[in-house]
């Protein structure tokens, strides 16, 4: 379903222009599957699919972390002074990996939002079944 990125060349010690190319591939292909990763989990999390759409959400964690060591390592060339200037094609990659960040920390949100009324909606259901049984478990329900 998602692509795996390919071996980093510059571990080769090699630093060519193609190697910096092939790296802000890799940036973007690993900053896409990680916002991938993130809707997918939110849909799952739709369907109340919690533990399938948690399990999405550390594969999106893992991707997002393949493409920060990614950055550092472009960020780290160009502070050794690798760079060969700002591309159109590093200005995108910046922009897939700022919004895969986005994306996955609003998810994380919308999730945890999601759980929260869920619990919300059994607690109140269960203190509607005291009340309609027992009162002193209605009144004991009120305390938690």
């Amino acid at each position: 379903m998602y692509e795996k990125a390919p071996d980093n060349g510059a571990e080769r010690g090699r630093n060519t222009t193609e190697d910096r190319e092939e790296n802000i591939m890799r940036l973007i292909l690993s900053a896409g599957n990680a916002r991938s990763f993130a809707i997918e989990a939110y849909r799952k999390a739709r369907l109340r699919s919690y533990a399938e759409a948690e399990y999405l959400m550390k594969q999106a964690d893992e991707a997002i972390d393949a493409a920060h060591v990614l950055q550092t390592e472009m960020i780290t060339d160009e502070l050794n002074g690798s760079a060969s200037g700002i591309t159109m094609l590093a200005v995108h990659a910046q922009d897939h990996t700022m919004n895969a960040l986005t994306v996955i920390d609003l998810v994380r949100e919308m999730i945890l939002t999601m759980k929260e009324e869920r619990d919300e909606a059994n607690h109140t259901a269960l203190r509607a079944g005291h009340v309609d049984r027992n009162a002193d478990e209605a009144d004991a329900c009120r305390s938690c």
